[in-house]
């Protein structure tokens, strides 16, 4: 009787859990091209950073866009549609940060009102 109770409690207390959900954060660097001299240490230090965030788990998918905007827009593209990722993040340098802000915005929720 006492096991019983004690796997009723293990399952309820395991229901009431709630279920962690994954952050994915993507991306783009130039890792390769002009701007590698800042792009490979900025790709190092996203390797070092917390795998968690507010106590949820967090996946980073790092691509290189070679230092040049159109690739950067490629990727930007690619981490919100194929990846679905929650965070955008890049680049290091402006033409390309610019081209990744401009396919956030084409891609970002409307609102409904």
């Amino acid at each position: 009787m006492k096991l019983k109770l004690a796997l009723l409690a293990l399952a309820v207390g395991l229901a009431a859990t709630p279920a962690r959900a994954e952050i994915t954060v993507g991306v783009s660097l130039g890792i390769t091209g002009p701007g590698a001299s800042l792009g490979v240490h900025y790709r190092n230090a996203y390797q070092l950073v917390s795998k968690t965030l507010g106590g949820e788990p967090v996946r980073y998918i790092i691509l290189d866009d070679a230092s040049d905007p159109t690739n950067a827009a490629k990727n930007a593209r690619k981490l919100v549609s194929e990846d679905k990722v929650d965070v955008l993040m890049g680049s290091n340098g402006v033409p390309s940060a610019v081209q990744m802000a401009q396919v956030a915005a084409e891609r970002r929720p409307r609102s409904s009102c």
